[in-house]
């Protein structure tokens, strides 16, 4: 009987164990996709970054471990975990400048505007906190932004020469101190085109140079707190068939990861909430293989409703557990009683 109730005992912690395991992983409801160009303010210009170069344009600067340690740092206000070659420097994510991938301009601070951000992932896969070889390791790169206050974060938007370039999917994060990371949510363009499906470009938006890139595509943070955000990448740009179109799947892990700005808008967490943080509907929907696809098709459930949803579904099983726990040792002892009176 002792026997019995300890093996009882034993599969019901595990299970209760297992499914702490699996409430712990990065399980993130997909975010609000953008039907329309934000107009809030672009809190991420500006944002100072390691002095690492790129030897030349289009040359790969391959990094040395301290050089990759001074990129990775988030004391920056932008840096990069995994990246063990640059072909562009990191400011190019926060320069302003998207209407260009190359350039040699200088801007009114004085620094040299990279245009566009390229680098080459290590092939390690990482996890939230950077680290390798761990469960929860799935991403082929991190890039970081830390404001050095708290802000409210509203949306985020690639700027790109096509929707291809650009990482095609990952999952976004926010924290108050660069240590404990909270998921927002994720994007993937990859699964969404596999279901004959696409994001719409956005429209235009001029840079510091008062030019344009010629994509943009971006997705809602609601308002979100923080003082940093982190971009963790699960794939990385677009794989191109050659042919003037683009298929639903991403390069190898180890190829280049490049695109022309990653623009974050928000405000000063002291400053009162924008009530408008989208333009008027005025752009035109890409080209995509259903026409009919509605901007209602791409839009899901909030964060919250999806944390909620997840938490209830958590309580019942282990209500159910339990209970299934608890008549199994009520039918043991009510067994052996019935066998004492015969």
């Amino acid at each position: 009987m002792k026997k019995m109730l300890c093996c009882i005992v034993i599969v019901f912690l595990s299970m209760t164990f297992s499914l702490s395991l699996s409430a712990a992983k990065p399980q993130g409801s997909a975010l609000s996709y953008l039907p329309k160009m934000p107009t809030g303010d672009a809190i991420s210009l500006g944002l100072e970054t390691s002095p690492e170069y790129s030897r030349s344009s289009w040359a790969v600067n391959t990094l040395t471990s301290e050089q990759i340690t001074d990129v990775s740092d988030i004391k920056y206000g932008a840096s990069i975990i995994g990246a063990t070659g640059l072909e562009r420097t990191v400011r190019g994510a926060t320069d302003g400048v998207w209407s260009k991938g190359n350039t040699g301009v200088v801007l009114e601070n004085g620094k040299k505007a990279g245009g566009a951000l390229s680098w080459y992932p290590s092939g390690q896969k990482y996890n939230v906190q950077g680290q390798v070889s761990q469960s929860d390791s799935i991403y082929i790169s991190l890039l970081t932004y830390n404001f050095g206050k708290k802000m409210r974060f509203d949306a985020f938007l690639f700027m790109s020469t096509n929707l291809n370039s650009f990482p095609q999917a990952g999952d976004v994060y926010v924290s108050d101190d660069g240590i404990s990371w909270t998921l927002m949510g994720s994007w993937d363009r990859c699964a969404l085109r596999l279901e004959g499906k696409d994001y719409q470009n956005l429209g235009q938006l001029s840079d510091v140079l008062n030019d344009y890139s010629d994509n943009s595509v971006g997705w809602s943070l609601d308002g979100a707190v923080a003082q940093y955000i982190r971009f963790a990448f699960t794939k990385g740009n677009g794989l191109s068939t050659g042919n003037g179109t683009y298929d639903g799947f991403a390069n190898p892990d180890t190829s280049a990861i490049n695109f022309r700005e990653l623009v974050v808008f928000g405000t000063d967490y002291e400053s009162p909430a924008s009530s408008n943080t989208t333009a008027p509907d005025t752009t035109e929907s890409l080209t995509t293989d259903s026409d009919t696809s509605s901007t209602e098709d791409l839009s899901t459930t909030s964060e919250d409703t999806g944390n909620r949803s997840k938490k209830s579904a958590n309580i019942i099983t282990c209500l159910l557990i339990l209970v299934i726990f608890l008549a199994t040792i009520t039918t043991v002892i009510l067994t052996r009683k019935f066998k004492k009176g015969h």
